[in-house]
């Protein structure tokens, strides 16, 4: 039990510096523009890049599972997981998984999209206003 809970202190310790990261850096960055979400979109690719990063180094370098558990589950994960996405769409790349990918990647941008619409709708319909 004790083990569990040091797993979920590392991850959470992780995912506090990552979500408080995502806030900031994403308002600041906005802040700077207007009428495009730049702030999301260098976020998600900030993060691709250090999932990539981390997950290659840990893989290389064996690192102990806690790194695992505080960087690209817990910070990683908090800040974005459009990194997820990314890496597991590398990984059906590394396979060779092509149409897997395909589905993969038209499901997951037009299902979030469809998915991120109809969340709208039904916040519209319960506060009685159209979308």
């Amino acid at each position: 039990m004790k083990d569990v809970f040091l797993r979920m202190l590392y991850v959470g310790i992780g995912g506090f510096l990552g979500a408080n990261t995502r806030y900031f850096l994403g308002v600041w960055i906005q802040q700077q523009v207007n009428g495009f979400p730049l702030g999301t979109l260098v976020i998600n690719i900030t993060g691709s890049f250090i999932l990539g990063l981390v997950v290659t180094l840990g893989q290389r370098l064996v690192w102990d599972q806690r790194w695992t558990l505080l960087i690209p589950i817990g910070f990683i994960g908090a800040y974005t997981t459009f990194s997820t996405f990314e890496n597991d769409s590398l990984g059906l790349v590394s396979d060779g998984e092509w149409l897997r990918l395909f589905g993969y990647l038209v499901g997951s941008v037009l299902g979030g999209f469809l998915a991120v619409y109809l969340g709208r709708v039904c916040a519209l319909l319960l506060v009685g206003r159209t979308a």
